[in-house]
């Protein structure tokens, strides 16, 4: 009920906007596709294969109330696998779903508010996109409460920004006891000849776990003709109460167009040094354009790896665009009898999209990969993996 009472005064305020001739505008897209599963987590042996169904419709809305000053909202509606009993919509047959899990099918993903000053400050004020920088590798996307502040420079911008993360051991502000989590970043974005350049400084105070947390990320990206490239380090140090912990990654590629195919080659790697000190590769990264690898199949976590790919795009008309990626991830693991002491993974896959209009896109694709443990421990089956999806945009 809360989420229609929700959306009942998001439908008055968007027509009061366009009664007070408020610049209104609505994007957005849905998708809807199938998915054949088989040992999709790459661990298992002799494991049942299955498939799915799933969709989601996601809208944009934004308000543009003068020069300076906007408001946006992001909402996300039946991001669902099909009759899975904890997310069916209001839509009829849903007697396995709770009132909870039925209301919580709409979710308010962004909503925030955006004014710029006179001397070019621009201030984002609200519930907005966290945990990205510069590109995806180390990234894991989320949304999070924000003060942001972007400054225009001499040498380009700089950003300030106070976060609250969204978490469920995160209960904001306590009278009672010092429970609180604050996030403060510093980030620039500067340009040398063609490479662009992004430093950013993250300090985190988690009052609830008695940690804090330093980050520093540098991101490169640039083109030089039918070459391009990007890069990131990044560098972590968290102080707990038992240990102070570090850890570090690095990040490359380099693409090259040539008519209608682009060819990427790309490494990562992350330091591990023990069980609970391993870099991240980060939820949003899947090993550079993996589809099994990175996401369902987990190799060593995700942390304390290197990886080797390639991928290539080839678009074979206007409507048409194919392509394959392989990669390579071996881990670092070094734990006595652990699998992946020793152990790596190999990824293969295919994928094409054909847009049908300018709004309708069909794709599909298709996946094989295989883990090789170490440690002298039997070698699991390989994992398949199989999709298609039709999706409108508006």
């Amino acid at each position: 009920m809360k989420k229609l009472i929700a959306l009942t005064f998001a439908m008055l305020f968007l027509g009061a906007g366009i009664a007070s001739a408020t610049d209104v505008s609505l994007t957005g897209g849905f998708h809807s596709g199938g998915t054949y599963h088989d040992n999709t987590a790459g661990t298992g042996t002799n494991t049942t294969a299955y498939g799915d169904y799933d969709g989601e419709l996601s809208v944009n809305a934004d308000w543009q109330i003068d020069d300076s000053s906007s408001v946006h909202a992001t909402i996300e509606m039946v991001d669902d696998t099909w009759a899975d009993a904890t997310n069916l919509n209001e839509s009829g047959g849903n007697t396995n779903a709770t009132a909870t899990d039925l209301d919580d099918n709409i979710v308010v993903e962004k909503a925030y508010a955006a004014h710029t000053f006179g001397m070019g400050l621009k201030l984002d004020v609200g519930l907005m996109s966290a945990g990205t920088w510069a590109t995806t590798f180390g990234d894991s996307g989320t949304e999070a409460y924000r003060i942001k502040a972007t400054m225009p420079m001499s040498f380009g911008a700089m950003i300030g920004i106070i976060e609250k993360p969204i978490s469920a051991t995160n209960p904001g502000e306590s009278g009672v006891a010092e429970t609180d989590e604050n996030v403060y970043a510093l980030a620039f974005i500067t340009k040398f000849g063609d490479i662009n350049v992004k430093p950013l400084f993250k300090y985190v105070d988690d009052q609830l776990n008695s940690i804090t947390t330093f980050a520093a990320v540098l991101g490169l990206d640039g083109s030089f003709g039918a070459i391009s490239f990007e890069a990131e380090g990044n560098y972590i140090n968290s102080d707990t109460a038992t240990a102070d912990i570090t850890t570090y990654g690095l990040y490359g590629s380099l693409s090259a167009v040539m008519d209608a195919l682009t060819i990427t080659g790309l490494v990562a790697h992350t330091n591990y040094e023990s069980a609970t000190e391993a870099g991240a590769f980060g939820a949003d990264f899947y090993y550079g354009g993996a589809q099994l690898l990175g996401d369902e199949f987990g190799v060593n976590g995700n942390v304390g790896n290197t990886c080797y790919a390639g991928k290539v795009s080839f678009a074979a008309s206007e409507a048409l665009t194919v392509g394959a990626y392989l990669g390579y991830v071996s881990s670092g693991n070094d734990l006595a009898a652990n699998n992946w002491n020793g152990g790596s993974a190999m990824e293969l896959s295919a994928s094409g999209s054909y847009k049908i209009t300018d709004n309708v896109t069909y794709s599909a694709y298709a996946a094989w990969a295989q883990a090789s443990y170490g440690s002298g421990n039997t070698d699991p089956d390989a994992a398949y993996q199989a999709g298609h999806k039709l999706a409108f945009s508006f």
